[in-house]
């Protein structure tokens, strides 16, 4: 019982370590994160695309090696996926930099890869088929104010739970796809009514 909520609550706390605000620290850009979330689509607009990839792969990684550890320290798939939640959690509301994360795609991206790999491959094909539309068919027609990434991310999580259903996944996996699609809306949420403010 002790082990089960010592994984869970590390994994909160490692998870907490943003590759943005690194980043940032070691470029020496003052005010990262002030008007934008530190995750990696924020990290792009405020420090580049470049800055951006290495900052959604550190959080990838972050995340796929948390899960990995758990798996081969022989954790049962409900203490995986309540792990799981735990990174999400502390990479959106992060205890080391006063709760003000990214919003949670990278580090789900890591997850879904090592607990839900069949749902990865249908995300992966559904992300590219909308960002595709949004490219060539959405951003005029809509006049959306979104980027494709997000716009493609938000389509790609909405289909999670349907696909893990399709692929009758255990009821925790199931529990985990519903909860990584709800703590995504949860930031959502929270960054357009309260966007993030001076650190």
């Amino acid at each position: 019982m002790i082990k089960n909520i010592l994984f869970i609550v590390i994994s909160y706390f490692v998870s907490s370590i943003l590759g943005g605000y690194l980043l940032a620290k070691i470029l020496k850009k003052d005010g990262f994160g002030k008007n934008d979330l530190p995750g990696a689509i924020g990290t792009a607009r405020q420090l580049g695309f470049l800055a951006g990839i290495l900052v959604g792969a550190f959080d990838t990684l972050k995340s796929f090696l948390i899960i990995l550890i758990g798996i081969l320290l022989g954790f049962e798939t409900n203490i995986l996926v309540l792990g799981g939640m735990a990174v999400i959690a502390g990479h959106n509301w992060p205890i080391f930099f006063k709760f003000r994360g990214g919003g949670g795609i990278s580090p789900s991206v890591g997850i879904i890869i090592l607990l839900l790999p069949k749902e990865a491959i249908i995300m992966l094909i559904i992300g590219l088929i909308s960002a595709f539309l949004y490219k060539v068919i959405f951003k005029k027609m809509l006049n959306l104010k979104i980027s494709m990434i997000q716009f493609s991310a938000s389509i790609t999580f909405l289909t999670l739970p349907f696909s893990s259903l399709y692929f009758k996944e255990l009821q925790e996996l199931i529990f985990l796809s519903i909860g990584i699609v709800l703590l995504g809306m949860l930031k959502s949420v929270q960054w357009k009514i309260k966007p993030i403010k001076n650190l």
